[in-house]
């Protein structure tokens, strides 16, 4: 014990003299502190606290009333059901011990219908940033893998009935161009074939079929001021 001691650490009948330096005075004190710390280390406090788990909460909102479930995803509970099932079916979504895939879906349709940032998904599910970060793009993967199922491009090669039908073959867009023309907004014949445009067969470009009589850029000019004074007009 004795040979641990510095030199000038002297016992004495029981009682102890010293004259050490301020420096190694705050050596020992640093050094104690560091131990004491070691032995017993602050406990870490948990920040999700919360009596209802992230489960608990889609539970309550699936078995709540159908506006609040549709208020929170924009979605109602039988369409969601469905929704979820169409991912376990092809196996893109699974439960996992954490979080099944109510939960995960919940996760992702609270962020782009609600603008829930991460910590607030942290608070609301119950879950770590990294837990809610990971499984919200799990779920946006799973998405795009279904896109296609649901969001098919029109056949351009047809034109739709609705607009074959259309009595007002250029609706309110020609009535639009008119108006900033200073053209009658109910045209003959002549005046919409002056609008019509062509499309080159090997370019992506598409021009105007006389382009002397309309100048695009004036064009854009005109609707850019047209609008400006609209939105001043606009009552606020």
């Amino acid at each position: 014990m004795a040979s641990l001691l510095p030199n000038n650490f002297v016992m004495v009948a029981g009682a102890q003299k010293t004259s050490l330096s301020d420096e190694e005075i705050v050596a020992i004190v640093t050094a104690c502190y560091l131990a004491y710390r070691h032995i017993s280390p602050e406990q870490r406090q948990v920040r999700q606290t919360s009596a209802l788990t992230g489960y608990m909460r889609v539970q309550e909102y699936l078995n709540g009333h159908h506006e609040s479930m549709f208020n929170m995803v924009r979605m109602y509970r039988d369409c969601f059901e469905r929704w979820c099932s169409i991912f376990e079916g092809k196996g893109l979504l699974t439960s996992t011990r954490n979080l099944n895939v109510q939960e995960q879906m919940f996760i992702f349709l609270t962020t782009i219908a609600q603008s829930f940032t991460n910590r607030l998904s942290q608070d609301r599910w119950q879950h770590s940033a990294e837990t809610v970060s990971r499984y919200f793009g799990k779920v946006l993967d799973a998405i795009v893998e279904v896109a296609s199922d649901f969001i098919r491009p029109p056949n351009f090669d047809e034109v739709p009935q609705l607009i074959q039908n259309n009595k007002d073959k250029y609706g309110r867009w020609f009535k639009v161009i008119a108006e900033i023309e200073g053209r009658d907004p109910n045209p003959s014949t002549d005046d919409v074939d002056g609008l019509e445009v062509g499309i080159e067969d090997n370019a992506d470009v598409v021009q105007p079929r006389f382009r002397d009589q309309f100048d695009m850029g004036a064009f854009r000019d005109r609707l850019a001021i047209r609008m400006w004074k609209r939105y001043e007009r606009r009552p606020w």
